[in-house]
């Protein structure tokens, strides 16, 4: 099978798996190997498969990608503030060129396929991964940024911020988690409208088009 097939049937399969892993899977881990997560690098290496459509998006892609994965085996050996910080950076960095280039393929689509809607479910994950990023990067530097119930290691300090920001993305709000300084309510805030607005938007997209694949259908 070639790789342009391949990147065909099971990228996007692969990139959206492996994001439902990472959010669900992760707390199972032992704690000292949950730096180093295996769904997260996997999101990694399919998103590299998802945006290498040209030769300039996939050097672009491994430029941002690379030092992505150095920080997070740097993370897996010690956790600390420098380490941190570049593994939030680089990481929000990566992840938000991602969602770039597809949104940018989904809205140039002229049709609705299964890649397609897989993109966009990807797209909307990755949100919430680049708000964790974020919100990591407020919580290192800016002391008490969160009230959190329980805080027992720094390993499940990012479990708890990576939870908070799927909660806030979806608008469920349980409250168990909560945004203290100015900083973290702004992001929170932020967060909150692109995840209802990115739905509205989406749907009204996909639904566009296949309004219009069907008018072209019944005029043949």
């Amino acid at each position: 099978m070639s790789y342009i097939l391949l990147r065909e049937r099971y990228t996007f399969w692969g990139l959206l798996v492996s994001l439902i892993l990472a959010f669900t899977i992760t707390p199972y881990f032992d704690e000292d190997i949950q730096s180093f997560n295996i769904f997260i690098l996997a999101s990694l290496v399919l998103s590299l498969m998802a945006i290498g459509t040209t030769r300039k998006r996939f050097a672009i892609g491994l430029m941002l990608g690379l030092p992505f994965l150095l920080s997070s085996i740097f993370a897996f050996i010690t956790i600390d503030t420098i380490v941190l910080t570049s593994f939030y950076i680089l990481g929000g960095i990566f992840f938000s060129f991602v969602i770039i280039i597809l949104l940018k393929d989904i809205f140039s689509n002229t049709r609705v396929d299964t890649n397609c809607l897989l993109a966009a479910v990807c797209i909307y994950l990755f949100f919430a991964v680049v708000w964790f990023m974020l919100y990591g990067l407020v919580d290192l530097y800016i002391e008490d940024s969160f009230r959190i119930a329980e805080k027992v290691t720094m390993q499940t300090h990012i479990n708890d911020l990576l939870y908070f920001s799927i909660v806030t993305l979806t608008t469920l709000g349980y409250g168990d988690i909560t945004p203290l300084s100015p900083q973290a309510k702004s992001l929170a805030t932020v967060e909150a409208l692109i995840g209802q607005i990115y739905l509205t938007v989406l749907i009204a997209r996909l639904v566009g088009l296949h309004i219009a694949e069907s008018s072209k259908s019944i005029h043949l």
